[in-house]
């Protein structure tokens, strides 16, 4: 991938203008932004399979013990890679969120629709308590 280009460009010139940031605005071409976004995602995605195999497959050696201890007891919190894989999770229940509302929409009985409704809102509860880390 190649590297990220900055573009500085006139606030008023953007489509639609942004008002109140300043004169000049930093922006990146969406494809450079996607690029970064897939290689992100890439990245977190073995990072979290890594951190499974430590927490169930791996033993260290305790030399005051001269015994092996769970490895998952020596590893490190990784908070940027659980928020990643929160936020992932939330994502796919908001599209069944979003599934729900359509069903919602298009039940011609009041009883079907209101169940659909009470998925769609239980779900974005969950989305939002998974995003906050209480509910995994």
């Amino acid at each position: 991938m190649s590297d990220v280009k900055i573009y500085t460009v006139m606030s008023d010139e953007l489509s639609p203008p942004i008002k109140g940031e300043g004169f000049c605005t930093d922006m990146v071409r969406y494809s450079d932004y996607a690029a970064l976004e897939a290689k992100r995602d890439a990245l977190a995605a073995e990072n979290a399979t890594l951190k499974t195999f430590i927490d169930n497959d791996c033993w260290v050696i305790d030399p005051d013990r001269d015994s092996y201890i769970d490895a998952a007891q020596c590893l490190p919190d990784t908070p940027a890679t659980d928020a990643f894989l929160r936020e992932q999770m939330a994502k796919g229940v908001e599209m069944f969120a979003k599934a729900a509302s359509d069903k919602a929409s298009s039940c011609s009985l009041k009883v079907h629709a209101g169940y659909w409704t009470h998925a769609k809102e239980s779900a974005q509860d969950f989305a939002a308590k998974l995003r906050a880390g209480e509910a995994v």
